[in-house]
C-alpha cells in the first residue's frame, strides 16, 4: 500500500511510522487520512496483501459478501475504464477493475471506485414520476406524467413554434439514450436546439474518425509525450498512472506545456509554463520548426531565431523543447478537450500530419465523442446559445436528461419555462420543473459510449432501473404520444 501510493499514484499519503519492531504503517504524520494528500483512489485497498484495508460498504454489515460480478465501463471521463460491479440482493457493494484490462490495467480513480454511491442512496433518488401542482412537486402515475409532458411541449410549440423548445443532455448518457432524444427533437418536436448539459468544447468535430487518434494501450511505447494544457494526474488520474509508469520504465520522456504547475512536472524532461493565449504561437513555432528541421531549410533558420527571441520564454529552452518533440521517433500529443480552442486543434492536426505523431483528446465525461458523432455537439457550440436564450425568455420548454450529478440549477430556476427533467437524483432546484421522471444511475444503465480512442465501449447493467423504466423508454413514450410515426418502441430499435 505504501509503494502503490508513492510510486503509482505519486501521492505518499501512507508511510512508515516509528522504527525497528515498533514500525507500523499509518497516514503521513499520523494525521487522519482525510487531512493528508490522500486522493481516495482505493489503490491501497486493492493492493493490500493482508486485508487490513477495506472499502466501507453501504450495507447493513461489513461482509464478507458473496457478490455477483458484472463487467461494465466507467462513465466519469472519456478514458472509459473497464470496471466490475460487485452486487448483492441488497445493492452495489463495491466497484473493482480487472487486472487484464488493456485500458486501465486494474487501476481506478476516486470517481471510478466511489462514484456509484447515489445508487444505494434511495433517500436521494427519484423513484417515481412527479408533476408540479400548486408550486410543488407531487408524485403521480406514469400516464399522467406523460400526458403532462406532452401538454407542456404542445403548448410551447403553439406559443413560439419549435424553435422555442430546447433539449439538454448529459455527456455521460449512452449513445442509445442520446439517439432517442436526438430523434425526439429533430423528427417530432422539429427543433435543432439540442446540446450537452455542461459547456461544450469549443472545437469538437475535427477529431471524429481521425486516423491520428491514439490508443491508451500504446502510451508506454511512446518516446516523447507532449502534455498540452492538461494535468492528467489531477483530472484523469488513471492516465497519470500510465504516464508515470512509462517514464519510470525508461521508455518515455514527457514535455509539459501549461499555464500553471502540474502534478507531473517532477517527471517531465522539459516544462513550459506559458499563458493560454500563447499556445497558438507555440504550436505555430513547432509547425514551422518541423518544416525547417525535416526539410533542412537553412534559409528559414534566421526567421525561426527571430521568432524565438521575441518569445516570452527563454529561446534556448523553447528551442530544446521543440527539437525534442520533432526528433522523436514515436511522439504523442495529449490535450484536454475542455481547454483547447478551434485554432489550436487545427494546428495540432497539422503538426500531427507533419511530424507523423498521434494525439489523444480527453474529456471529463464518458460519451463526448459519441455525442459528437451523433451531431449533438457541433462545431458551433450550442449550449451557450441555449443558455442565453433561456435568460432572454426565448425558450418556452426544456427537455433535460441528466446523470447522477444532477441538473445545474441555472437551467431550471425559471418556473415560467416548462421543464421536463429525466434525472436519478433529487435536488431542491427541481421544484421549478413541470414534470420530473426518474432517470437511471449507471449501474442500472445498458448501452454504449465512445471513448477518446474512438472505440465503442459497452455498459452492462447489474440491476434493472429502480423505477422500472429506462431513459430511452421515457423519451419514446413521450414522443409516441405526440407523433404516430414514432418507431423506436423497443431496445433493439435504438441500438
Amino acid at each position: 500500500c505504501v509503494r502503490i501510493c508513492h510510486e503509482v499514484q505519486g501521492v505518499g499519503a501512507l508511510g512508515y511510522v516509528y522504527r525497528g519492531l515498533q514500525t507500523v504503517i499509518k497516514p503521513s504524520l499520523e494525521l487522519p487520512l482525510s487531512k493528508t494528500q490522500c486522493e481516495f483512489c482505493g489503490q491501497c485497498v486493492s493492493s493490500c496483501p493482508t486485508g487490513a484495508l477495506s472499502v466501507k460498504v453501504p450495507m447493513p454489515k461489513p461482509g464478507p459478501w458473496k457478490t455477483k460480478k458484472t463487467a461494465s465501463v466507467c462513465p466519469h471521463c472519456s478514458i472509459a475504464c473497464d470496471i466490475v460491479l460487485n452486487t448483492t440482493e441488497y445493492g452495489l457493494v463495491k466497484v473493482t477493475a480487472p487486472l487484464e484490462s488493456e485500458i486501465n490495467m486494474g487501476n481506478l480513480c476516486f470517481k471510478g471506485i466511489f462514484g456509484y454511491t447515489i445508487y444505494n442512496s434511495f433517500d436521494k433518488r427519484i423513484l417515481a414520476p412527479m408533476v408540479r401542482e400548486n408550486g410543488r412537486l407531487v408524485k403521480t402515475s406514469w400516464e399522467n406524467a406523460y400526458n403532462s409532458a406532452v401538454w407542456g411541449l404542445s403548448n410551447a410549440i403553439k406559443e413560439g413554434e419549435a424553435r422555442s423548445i430546447a433539449c439538454l443532455i448529459s455527456p455521460k448518457i449512452t449513445n442509445e439514450d442520446a439517439f432517442a432524444a436526438f430523434r425526439l427533437c429533430r423528427t417530432v418536436l422539429g427543433t435543432d436546439k439540442i446540446a450537452v448539459l455542461t459547456p461544450e468544447p469549443e472545437n469538437p468535430v475535427p477529431f471524429i474518425g481521425s486516423s491520428r487518434l491514439s490508443s491508451f494501450k500504446g502510451i508506454g511505447e511512446r518516446d516523447f509525450i507532449l502534455l498540452l494544457n492538461i494535468d492528467p494526474a489531477l483530472d484523469y488520474p488513471v492516465l497519470g498512472n500510465m504516464l508515470r509508469k512509462a517514464v519510470k520504465d525508461g521508455r518515455s520522456e514527457i514535455g509539459i506545456v501549461n499555464n500553471k504547475p502540474t502534478r507531473l512536472d517532477d517527471t517531465a524532461v522539459c516544462t513550459l509554463h506559458i499563458s493560454p493565449k500563447k499556445i497558438v504561437d507555440l504550436l505555430e513555432l513547432i509547425n514551422l520548426a518541423s518544416e525547417i528541421i525535416k526539410r533542412k531549410k537553412r534559409d528559414q533558420l534566421k526567421i525561426l531565431e527571430k521568432i524565438l527571441n521575441k518569445s516570452l520564454t527563454k529561446p534556448e529552452k523553447l528551442l530544446s523543447f521543440i527539437v525534442k518533440f520533432i526528433k522523436a521517433e514515436n511522439p504523442l500529443i495529449l490535450c484536454d478537450g475542455k481547454r483547447i480552442n478551434s485554432a489550436e486543434m487545427e494546428l495540432i492536426e497539422t503538426i500531427a500530419d507533419a511530424v507523423g505523431c498521434d494525439f489523444e483528446v480527453l474529456y471529463p465525461a464518458g460519451n463526448y465523442m459519441g455525442l459528437m458523432k451523433l451531431g449533438v455537439i457541433k462545431k458551433d457550440p450550442n449550449s451557450r446559445k441555449i443558455y442565453e436564450d433561456i435568460k432572454k425568455g426565448k425558450i418556452k420548454a426544456l427537455f433535460i436528461i441528466a446523470d447522477e450529478d444532477g441538473v445545474p440549477s441555472e437551467y431550471i430556476e425559471n418556473p415560467d419555462i416548462f421543464s421536463i427533467v429525466i434525472t436519478p437524483k433529487y435536488q431542491e432546484a427541481l421544484k421549478n420543473a413541470g414534470v420530473v421522471f426518474p432517470g437511471t444511475a449507471y449501474p442500472e444503465t445498458r448501452g454504449s459510449c465512445i471513448n477518446s480512442e474512438g472505440r465503442i465501449r459497452r455498459l452492462n447493467r447489474s440491476f434493472s432501473p429502480v423505477s422500472g423504466r429506462e431513459v430511452w423508454e421515457i423519451v419514446s413514450a413521450v414522443a409516441g404520444k405526440i407523433s404516430d410515426r414514432w418507431d423506436l418502441n423497443c431496445y433493439d430499435d435504438v441500438l
